[in-house]
């Protein structure tokens, strides 16, 4: 393990080796005996992880220890620029200072490990392991900060009916009772944790604790989807820009940090093979300014999705390989002003999908390689008066794409080796032509494709 002093180049004498600290610890006369190791390819300190690592069983070298390590044994740790605590330190002190919602009164590692476990792999980090003897993942070694008792059971004769989903409702009613009111504890506690006025790691804590909590309670997992997403509905402060004080920078980058994070679990859970599959609910965003955020690969299959007067002002947002299937997604009256707002590869599969009264403005934004299949994609009133939209090597199966009442007066649009392979796509009611876009076809448009005509004298007054 490194040291303050340590050189590469002479290990043996500046590094300390783990059999040494293993060695200390062994010998100390207590008990119980915890390490925690937070420097990269940690795991290696784990002997024999080649079988079920997430399983607390056999020995770790020393009798009655327990060890937990930040990385596993071929990955390095992550320190992010600017932040006070390495990523797996800043996530447990996280944990432990917020608590666990709905968990006991004294936290212990068979509970601690699970949560730091989801929430550094939700971020993309290194994933945690652990090992220990005996019993030790007992022990307590923090109270749980979110805990909450549970009030009086109703008598056997009470007349209270509650619906919590098919197996419950074969359980007693007492069981059931105490199932639906831990539920809602957890439910009040990961929301109150959501508060503004709550500090960013409380706020982090429940995004994740709400996460959890939806996996786990069926019945009213749109329930906790509709916190989150309100989460990222709430007024939006703008990055108060380099000459702001640094308590100001570091307080939006702090409350982005939290933004960005929920649109990372909810788009975990829209992914193929995601645990616990949320595809199929509803996801309100309407409003919302996105200042970046990767929707990558989600699918947003039935249900209903509102990007609604949704504004896209800034950084780099990714729809890249994402689905929109069935359900009605909903553009509408969207700005598009982002460094880039990247739809490459994204299927837009039956349903419909629109943009209607959409302003694409500044910026790029790319539906490289997109396929437009069946349903209905709607740009009907939308305005292209700035920057870049890219249709390039598009396909256009089926369905219909309509442009009616679009203006065309800025930027580019390109639909450069697009392919037209059936359906519509109309361009013959829009309103301003001024801009056209730039296509490869030589000659005559491909069947299905309706370009402008000369306006009638009707519509001309129109205009």
């Amino acid at each position: 393990m490194c040291l303050p002093n340590t050189d590469p180049d002479v290990l043996s004498f500046t590094a300390l080796p783990y059999y040494e600290l293993g060695k200390a610890v062994a010998e100390a006369r207590v008990t119980k005996k915890v390490v925690i190791l937070d420097c990269c390819f940690s795991g290696r300190a784990i002997p024999d992880q080649a079988g079920d690592e997430e399983r607390i069983v056999g020995q770790v070298g020393i009798e009655g220890s327990y060890i937990l390590t930040a990385t596993p044994a071929n990955a390095v740790a992550l320190a992010p620029p600017g932040e006070r605590y390495t990523a797996f330190t800043g996530a447990l002190l996280d944990l432990l200072r917020a608590g666990i919602p709905g968990g006991r009164e004294l936290l212990t590692f068979a509970e601690i490990y699970p949560q730091l476990r989801y929430t550094l792999t939700s971020r993309r980090l290194p994933k945690p392991r652990q090992r220990g003897s005996d019993t030790i993942t007992g022990l307590a070694i923090a109270r749980n900060a979110a805990f909450t008792r549970l009030g009086p059971r109703p008598s056997t004769g009470s007349s209270a009916r509650i619906v919590i989903g098919e197996s419950a409702q074969e359980a007693p009613e007492s069981v059931r009772y105490d199932r639906t009111r831990v539920f809602n504890e957890r439910f009040a506690t990961a929301a109150g944790q959501l508060g503004s006025d709550k500090p960013p790691e409380v706020r982090l804590a429940g995004v994740y604790a709400m996460a959890g909590l939806a996996d786990g309670w069926e019945e009213n997992r749109q329930t906790c989807v509709d916190v989150l997403c309100g989460c990222l509905r709430m007024p939006y402060e703008p990055d108060p820009g380099a000459e702001a004080p640094r308590s100001e920078r570091l307080a939006f980058r702090a409350s982005r940090e939290v933004r960005h994070t929920v649109i990372r679990v909810i788009t975990a859970h829209l992914k193929d093979g995601a645990a616990v599959s949320w595809q199929g609910l509803n996801f309100d965003f309407t409003g919302v300014v996105f200042d970046g955020g990767d929707f990558a690969e989600a699918r947003f299959s039935g249900g209903t999705v509102s990007f609604r007067d949704a504004v896209f002002s800034s950084g780099k947002i990714r729809f890249t390989n994402a689905e929109f299937s069935g359900g009605e997604v909903n553009f509408d009256g969207a700005v598009f002003s982002a460094e880039a707002v990247d739809f490459d590869f994204a299927k837009f599969v039956g349903g419909r999908v629109s943009f209607r009264s959409a302003t694409f403005s500044r910026g790029a934004v790319s539906f490289y390689a997109a396929a437009f299949c069946g349903g209905t994609v709607d740009f009907r009133r939308a305005e292209f008066s700035g920057g870049q939209v890219e249709f390039t090597d598009a396909g256009f199966s089926g369905g219909t794409v309509s442009f009616a009442d679009a203006r065309f007066s800025g930027g580019e649009v390109g639909f450069a080796d697009a392919e037209f392979s059936g359906g519509t796509v109309d361009f013959g009611d829009a309103r301003d032509w001024s801009d056209p876009p730039m296509f490869s076809w030589d000659g005559e448009p491909p069947t299905g494709v309706v370009l402008p005509v000369e306006p009638s004298e009707e519509r001309r007054d129109n205009l």
